[in-house]
């Protein structure tokens, strides 16, 4: 059975390397995990993944980014692929954003 790939994304470096070393102990050798530092970056990682055939199973981002808001980045990928589980993850967004996001 292939592989699946989780892409985590956020603009701050430590939050996702923690959030990947998280991942790994949890899925260990189930998923290959990929991480970018912006929703544009995350993009380019999602486009070459489907590219060669690859299946992403989940994207996790954060919300409060510089370029685009993880709801806006999370919004393209369910429109190129809604299959893949979304998932934002933030301390600062507002009831509106939440429902937004929704």
């Amino acid at each position: 059975m292939p592989k699946g790939f989780i892409i985590c994304v956020d603009d701050q470096p430590e939050i996702v390397g923690s959030l990947m070393t998280q991942l790994e102990h949890a899925v260990g050798h189930a998923c290959e995990i990929e991480v970018a530092e912006s929703a544009a970056e995350a993009l380019e990682v999602l486009e070459e993944l489907e590219a060669q055939g690859e299946q992403v199973d989940i994207v996790i981002t954060d919300e409060i980014m510089p370029g685009m808001q993880g709801s806006q980045f999370l919004e393209i990928v369910h429109k190129k692929n809604p299959n893949i589980m979304t998932v934002i993850l933030t301390g600062q967004a507002g009831f509106d954003d939440v429902v937004y996001a929704v």
